[in-house]
């Protein structure tokens, strides 16, 4: 076989250039991050092939694109009965409707009962296409290697991004007759060839799949739009024509995804429970057998209302409700809790449409799923619930929270206002009026953060960070691990971003407000300087970092959340300047008992999860995994610092540590500040001096980082032991928590005594003193 153990990587037969278009986003993706691996081929192939769990993993995922691609295209067919059974008050298919199903059929002259007729064929022979998906797609023929040497490949895009659509639509005709015996003018050849709508369905498709795969989704977010600019700039830098030609690619396959989103419309985003409606139309059945009843008959109208008590009580149960919090999903439920959502979700999909009481069913069953299977598993039902007359505001918070977890910021952003502006007191998780959100910029273990614009008291608009903590003041009372904050900010230390306000919206929602920093964080720092940075620079930015944590020790605090995604770099007066971020911000996913083994299953659920438990098993000090927050101390700040200075220095993680990887000058610091004893790792104070001896020497020639296992985070190298195969410590790291009574009642140092008045309330230079 042509390519079976890394050699060209084509496979034979009608599918090499449809599933070389279908990986093409995700080639590009894996050679923007395995670039310094590309040469060593074979190596590079076996990585892939764990990192995606086998070759059976993507070949499933691609036959599951093929499958929702068909299924898009039946959805915007079926435009007249889905808009009468969801109450034709809204279509979905509107997008579909005008630019697909109008040209084609004026293009190919079909009208009145030659357009029935079409349709009719189209439905009658899909599931002969979708079964044919593998062969189609040439997947049989290919074991492991030759599967991930034709994904490495696909990311090289020969001939231009439109080229390739045609030449893989063409394939696909010839799949479509040779393979799975349909005619020429078959409809599914027909309409799937036109205008490359298919195999354009189906690249959307297996991308949308492996962006919501947490291990898988690293690689399209290597081809986020400030990523590539940074490799454009380099590209230019070095004159590197070739990788300038693989950025723009990149780019137009951003571009052709985009315009098919906009063609399907919001077909995409609807398209699981849309088809099921679609898929049930013709085949409704007045009296169904009912899995909640043990198989009792009962009227599938009828059905809506016992699927929605049962679930109301499996909430009341459980403690959780149809509003999807990220905590509900941290404790499992229980296995018989389990089973009946299962039967309930049967049953649902039994059900006939019945307006509110369907919606309603829908609504509850969104949120136990969050809890029991994952945020994302309950998108559809969230969906289905708005679609038939659900409460809105739930829904769309409910949606806010799948996106959020998914990695999809801007829509995270558009559900949580829309929930907000709707039901302000239960979901405005901070006044908007006074701070206007303007995106989040991501979501970690303590909580979301929020970029937002504020009005000074000179009236200027000044842009700020808000971190909301992922759990109510009912659920988890903040105060014991927020006073570290009132210090940090009266203490006025530099190196920190500085603290604008700390509060709680309604009591409910703690969070703080920092000034927005400038600058790269250590992250992105280094992908600009090539993936390592040069020994002196890195040094004095480690320097920096050393004298800040010296000063916040000095004081009595930690920061507690030390990693290259909390350092900023940018322009000061001097030069470079780092500036920490997060100091003191509790992580209040990590730090309640039992929650670990929560945050393991976020981990196989959603973006949000694997960056928490990446960030958890990578920085990290050995002390604080095994022990819990309780444990932390200025032993596992340092560790923290010594994380980031071997990153920056290696473009790996320490995990283990190999010294000969490290630049001379910082080696010696940088493996005391690794120590796995905490006795064993220098004070903050003498790393800084270390470091400012290290910045003033010479830059020798970089060494090659150790080479490591793939991990289980989808990155190279792995912990020697799961970081959580250990609970934490049964205390509270909080000290409070469970039944608080009124936890706000206490006047005076209580940060939360009354409604709208600022924490620490104190005059004069508190920053607290008054409302920003």
């Amino acid at each position: 076989m042509d390519g079976a153990h890394g050699g060209a990587g084509l496979a034979t037969g009608v599918g090499t250039e449809v599933l070389r278009y279908a990986l093409a986003t995700l080639g590009c993706g894996v050679r923007l991050v395995h670039h310094d691996e590309l040469e060593a081929r074979e190596e590079l192939l076996e990585h892939l092939e764990q990192v995606f769990g086998g070759r059976d993993e993507l070949a499933a995922a691609v036959e599951d694109a093929f499958e929702r691609a068909l299924q898009t295209l039946v959805v915007g067919l079926k435009q007249a009965w889905l808009l009468m059974e969801t109450g034709g008050e809204h279509d979905y298919c509107e997008a579909f409707g005008e630019k697909v199903q109008a040209p084609f059929v004026a293009e190919a002259q079909l009208e009145g009962r030659l357009f029935l007729d079409f349709l009719d064929g189209f439905f009658i022979d899909l599931d002969t296409a979708r079964d044919a998906a593998g062969a189609l797609l040439g997947l049989g023929e290919l074991d492991g290697p030759a599967l991930f040497a034709q994904l490495l490949d696909a990311g090289l895009v020969q001939g231009g991004v439109a080229d390739a659509a045609a030449r893989a639509t063409e394939a696909l005709r010839r799949g479509l007759v040779e393979v799975a015996g349909l005619e020429e003018e078959h409809p599914i050849v027909r309409l799937g060839c036109w205008r490359d709508l298919l195999v354009d369905a189906l690249h959307w498709h297996l991308t949308d799949v492996v962006r919501s795969q947490p291990s898988w989704s690293r690689y399209l977010d290597a081809l986020a739009p400030e990523r590539l600019d940074r490799e454009e700039g380099r590209a230019i830098a070095a004159r590197d024509a070739d990788a300038r030609g693989r950025l723009e690619r990149a780019r137009e396959l951003a571009e052709r995804a985009t315009a098919f989103a906009e063609v399907a419309g919001e077909i995409l985003p609807n398209r699981e429970w849309l088809f099921h409606v679609a898929d049930r139309l013709e085949d409704f059945d007045e009296t169904v057998e009912s899995d909640l009843l043990k198989g009792r008959a009962i009227s599938a109208h009828d059905l809506p209302k016992i699927v929605a008590t049962a679930l109301r009580k499996l909430h009341e149960k459980m403690g959780t409700s149809p509003v999807g919090r990220l905590a509900d999903a941290l404790v499992p439920p229980a296995p018989a809790i389990v089973d009946i959502a299962r039967r309930a979700k049967r049953d649902l999909g039994r059900c006939h449409w019945a307006g509110e009481e369907y919606g309603e069913a829908a609504l509850q069953l969104a949120g136990i799923l969050v809890s029991s299977v994952g945020p994302q598993a309950a998108e559809r039902y969230y969906r289905e619930a708005a679609a038939f007359g659900a409460d809105p505001a739930t829904v769309q918070y409910g949606l806010h929270l799948v996106a959020l977890v998914g990695g999809d910021l801007d829509g995270a952003l558009i559900h949580l206002v829309n929930a907000a502006n709707l039901a302000p007191d239960r979901f405005m998780p901070f006044d908007f009026a006074r701070y206007m959100p303007k995106g989040i910029l991501g979501a970690g273990g303590s909580g979301p953060t929020f970029l937002v614009e504020r009005q000074t008291e000179g009236g200027e608009p000044e842009d700020c960070v808000i971190k909301v903590l992922w759990d109510r003041a009912s659920v988890v009372d903040p105060r014991p691990s927020l006073r570290p904050l009132g210090e940090l900010a009266r203490a006025g230390l530099p190196g920190v971003a500085r603290i604008v306000h700390l509060g709680a919206h309604l009591r409910e929602y703690p969070y703080v407000v920092t000034a927005h920093v400038e600058g790269d964080d250590l992250e992105g720092f280094r992908e600009v300087h090539g993936g390592r940075v040069k020994g002196s620079a890195t040094a004095a930015i480690g320097a920096q970092v050393a004298a800040t944590l010296e000063r916040m020790h000095a004081a009595g605090l930690l920061h507690r959340n030390l990693s290259p995604r909390n350092v900023r770099v940018g322009a000061g007066e001097e030069g470079l300047e780092a500036t920490l971020l997060d100091a003191c911000v509790p992580n209040v996913l990590l730090a309640a008992p039992g929650r670990v083994g929560g945050v393991r299953r976020l981990l196989a659920w959603a973006r949000v999860g694997r960056s928490i438990a990446e960030s958890f098993g990578n920085v990290t000090a050995p002390e604080v995994v095994q022990g819990g927050l309780e444990q932390a101390g200025a032993p596992a700040d340092v560790y923290g610092l010594g994380v980031l200075l071997y990153r920056l220095a290696t473009g790996a993680w320490p995990r283990p540590a190999d010294p000969e990887s490290l630049p001379r000058a910082l080696r010696e610091v940088v493996l005391r500040c690794l120590a796995r004893d905490p006795a064993e790792r220098p004070a903050a104070g003498e790393v800084r001096a270390l470091l400012e001896a290290a910045a003033a020497q010479a830059d020798e020639a970089p060494r090659a980082a150790a080479a490591q296992a793939p991990g289980p985070f989808g990155g190279v190298g792995a912990p020697a032991a799961d970081p959580f195969g250990v609970p934490h410590a049964a205390a509270d790291p909080f000290g409070q928590a469970g039944a608080l009574g009124d936890p706000f009642a206490a006047p005076g140092a209580d940060p939360f005594a009354a409604p709208g008045a600022d924490p620490f309330a104190a005059p004069g230079a508190d920053p607290f003193a008054a409302a920003p």
